[in-house]
């Protein structure tokens, strides 16, 4: 399994508290950012013999298995038709790049990251992977309402979870003498559209600004949230169309955020988001706009924090998991 953005941990422990037993778990070191409870570090087939008995031990030991992106404990699912021979609940969270299809994107949007990407990123278990998930899941959910042309009908769009205990609220001091600092959390730089968003702070530097981005990218987890708070704004991605956890945890710091939010979803999200929303081609006048209307960054971030407390605070997403997990199939 992986442990994007930390969520699988960031839920683990939320279950927890809530006296739910439930340890996250990693399948390999490039599983994403973050910590977990169980490390298994399964590169190759003879990883998984040496690992085996360990292997075969974890279904036995829980009745829930939520796995996320396009892993579960073996590549290619093969230990799904087992799991459910002993009768355990199964549920599948995809991400992104794990169900996205590039060949749809790039024949609909106009702005898309798979145009820019040549990294490689897109799972090679896609199909393979959604197909064995709806045959053997309980349930389907996906973090972002982008994501739902890709899956069955019947997936469920489960927003990403923030603790907003790490990530608490920080009110804005407008000094007006402070260099501005920009964050930008690139998992990948061709995917999010960094390029676009380094050369409109380039732009703004030789217009006399005094601002600097904040790359924050390859870092452990806690370095990740230190970073992320000395930051005044944030920017996500800007090709995509959909937010991600990362806007959602900026907000919860009370950050004013700018990510690419595609028109034809807006209507997806709860009422109120406060993103705003700039694409690789307005980026620099959104951006603009926003670093001289410092009047306006509080009031920005008290909204971001109030939908987020609204819509990812990890005690509801964990309220909603518990009742799909005692749910009768």
């Amino acid at each position: 399994m992986r442990n994007i953005g930390n969520m699988s941990r960031t839920i683990s422990r939320a279950q927890w508290k809530m006296g739910c037993p439930a340890d996250s778990c990693v399948i390999t070191r490039r599983s994403g950012r973050g910590d977990a409870d169980i490390f298994l570090n399964l590169q190759n087939q003879l990883d998984i013999l040496r690992f085996l008995p360990r292997l075969i031990s974890i279904p036995f030991k829980y009745n829930v298995f939520q796995f996320y992106f396009d892993l579960s404990l073996i590549p290619g699912s093969f230990d799904l038709p087992f799991l459910k021979m002993l009768g355990k609940k199964v549920f599948f969270w995809f991400c992104g790049c794990d169900v996205r299809n590039p060949q749809m994107v790039l024949k609909k949007y106009r702005y898309n990251g798979c145009r820019e990407c040549s990294s490689r990123r897109c799972s090679p278990f896609r199909s393979s992977v959604i197909r064995m998930a709806r045959w053997y899941a309980d349930k389907i959910f996906y973090t972002t309402p982008d994501l739902a042309e890709f899956l069955p009908p019947e997936a469920i769009w489960l927003p990403v979870p923030v603790d907003l205990l790490q990530w608490s609220y920080q009110k804005t001091l407008l000094t007006g003498k402070n260099k501005i600092k920009i964050a930008h959390a690139p998992t990948d730089r061709l995917i999010k559209g960094t390029g676009y968003l380094l050369q409109a702070i380039d732009l703004l530097k030789k217009k006399g600004y005094d601002v600097e981005p904040v790359l924050i990218e390859n870092m452990p987890y806690e370095e990740v949230r230190k970073a992320a708070g000395s930051a005044d704004l944030a920017v996500d991605q800007l090709l995509i169309g959909s937010y991600g956890l990362f806007s959602a945890e900026m907000m919860a710091l009370g950050k004013p955020v700018i990510c690419y939010i595609r028109d034809d979803l807006k209507e997806k999200y709860p009422p109120g988001l406060p993103i705003i929303s700039a694409n690789r081609t307005n980026i620099f006048s959104v951006l603009k706009n926003l670093v001289d209307e410092r009047e306006k960054w509080n009031k920005l971030g008290e909204q971001g924090r109030a939908y987020v407390e609204n819509v990812h605070d990890v005690n509801k997403i964990c309220r909603q998991l518990l009742k799909y997990y005692t749910e009768d199939v």
